[in-house]
């Protein structure tokens, strides 16, 4: 991983998640967005006397919170906080399927709402689509072209993963 920041690396999360930019401005509001749902998720779970909400603090803080503690601070990436994303998610899902229930207004902002997450989160997967992960094929190509040798060596420092990518591309 690179060196990298953990709030810095928080926020990017929080925007990945809901599907928006990872500048500084937007995993910001992203960061916001995803504690509202989580205080708001939780609160509504101990109202309702549903022991679910234990597990949503442990999944979205506690969980968080062991990454915080136990992982070299200048190595993490967005990835390690997957797990805390499945409850902001489920959170989510359970915030947007009662408000849904509750009136004509809800249904139709929870459907805008659901459709706003949708189309937002379906923009990485089409980059991903469109460019593969690492632009494997662009680089490969472009190393092709530079070469004047007929044989194209390349080296690294993990032989396996080197070999099943190229071998994949």
């Amino acid at each position: 991983a690179n060196p990298s920041v953990m709030f810095d690396v928080v926020r990017q999360t929080a925007a990945f998640l809901l599907g928006l930019p990872r500048s500084p401005f937007w995993s910001l509001i992203a960061l916001a967005i995803v504690g509202a749902v989580v205080v708001f998720g939780v609160r509504s779970l101990r109202r309702d006397k549903d022991d679910a909400w234990v597990l949503m603090v442990m999944l979205c803080f506690g969980a968080p919170a062991a990454i915080v503690i136990f992982t070299n601070p200048g190595f993490v990436l967005p990835r390690y906080f997957l797990v805390p994303a499945t409850g902001v998610l489920l959170l989510m899902g359970m915030l947007l399927g009662r408000l849904f229930d509750r009136s004509r207004m809800g249904r139709l902002i929870s459907l805008l709402a659901f459709a706003a997450f949708a189309i937002a989160n379906s923009l990485d997967t089409a980059q991903l689509l469109r460019a593969g992960r690492g632009q494997y094929t662009l680089a490969m190509r472009d190393m092709a072209a530079n070469t004047s040798e007929s044989l194209l060596r390349i080296g690294g420092d993990h032989e396996f993963r080197q070999r099943t990518v190229l071998s994949y591309y």
